[in-house]
């Protein structure tokens, strides 16, 4: 390629804003939907480095290849043996390895009509056990994109997968899912009827930090899963994104209609503990204060239960420790939430969590 036209890709490339992977997936994918897309566009699609090492994109850059009549290098599924599609063609400890259960439908898809039938049917299955909010999990907070997912009407469904230590948990009342694996992604998600939980986890450093949230790991060594009639546990270690010397333990308890976290830190720092909530009011019945979304309105202070939405409460039975409510714009950042709720966590203690129905 002359200096010209290196130059002419880079303008192109550069227009997309194209940030991360799952950005290149969903532009890709947007040209494979549109049946009139220029084969110029198509082109400079294809030389960002994306459509070589990430898995998404490999798949659509095939199909977009097919289109063109274009050679590319073989497509080659890589799966965990659970089933899971990995998002890179290769090893990584934890960055950008894990897909968005959508994404992985999405790719399953793809394989299947790029003629792996095996390997689209397993990425599937695997895919299509995991619903309601276990649907949010592994999203940066940049790409998150949340979906409207339904409650399971009738029963009580469970799903899970002890090599990547994720458990989800759906009922009429609630819904829940915990994971011990992602980047830069939530330990877990949950809503209870009209209140919505789309990600928490541990915090580094300063609240606006967003590099400093949530957890990175591939592989959740040692975890163990309990699924029980009335209950179903999750137990074992993650690291900390913000912080890659910190690990937090975590012991998970789902029930039909509460919900139980108890953490352990390993750090030389001290952490905090973020929930960002969709909810339409936060308040503390017991200091008689009441915050709404989209003010200016905020509160520091000592840990004390919340009431959410006058129906849900949260409460961290701990005698110390400092509880921040910040009211948020609810779209467009921070997981489209109204509220950001942090708790701090000194670097050795338990700090403990209930969800429950007013």
């Amino acid at each position: 390629m002359n200096l010209s036209a290196a130059i002419h890709d880079n303008q192109i490339l550069g227009r997309m804003r194209i940030q991360n992977p799952l950005e290149h997936y969903r532009y890709c994918r947007s040209l494979l939907l549109e049946p009139n897309t220029s084969r110029e566009k198509i082109v400079h699609a294809l030389r960002f480095p994306y459509a070589q090492i990430y898995q998404p994109s490999i798949a659509v850059a095939s199909l977009l290849s097919n289109r063109l009549g274009l050679s590319l290098p073989p497509v080659i599924p890589r799966l965990l043996p659970s089933g899971t599609p990995l998002a890179m063609t290769f090893d990584r400890k934890d960055e950008d390895s894990l897909l968005p259960i959508p994404i992985a439908e999405e790719l399953a898809s793809h394989w299947m009509e790029l003629g792996f039938a095996e390997e689209g049917q397993r990425a599937g299955a695997w895919a299509a056990k995991f619903q309601g909010c276990a649907r949010w999990l592994n999203y940066p907070e940049k790409s998150f994109l949340q979906e409207e997912v339904p409650f399971c009407p009738l029963q009580v469904a469970s799903a899970a997968d002890p090599f990547l230590g994720m458990l989800s948990r759906t009922s009429r009342e609630m819904d829940a899912a915990i994971t011990l694996t992602g980047c830069n992604s939530a330990l877990g998600a949950m809503r209870f009827k009209e209140v919505m939980i789309p990600a928490f986890g541990p915090q580094a450093g300063t609240l606006s930090e967003p590099l400093g949230f949530g957890i990175s790991q591939l592989y959740a060594h040692g975890a163990v899963i309990c699924i029980e009639k009335g209950q179903s546990a999750l137990e074992g270690w993650t690291r900390c994104h913000g912080c890659r010397e910190s690990w937090l333990h975590l012991r998970a308890e789902l029930y039909d209609n509460s919900l139980a976290l108890h953490l352990r830190p390993v750090s030389s720092k001290g952490l905090k503990i973020v929930f960002f909530i969709r909810a339409a009011c936060c308040s503390l019945p017991s200091s008689n204060i009441l915050l709404q979304s989209k003010t200016l309105k905020r509160h520091q202070g000592k840990i004390e239960p919340l009431l959410l939405n006058d129906s849900v409460i949260l409460e961290c039975p701990r005698p110390d420790g400092e509880l921040q409510i910040i009211p948020l714009a609810g779209k467009d950042c921070f997981w489209n939430a109204d509220f950001l709720v942090a708790f701090t966590c000194s670097s050795t203690d338990r700090i403990s969590f209930l969800f429950s129905f007013k």
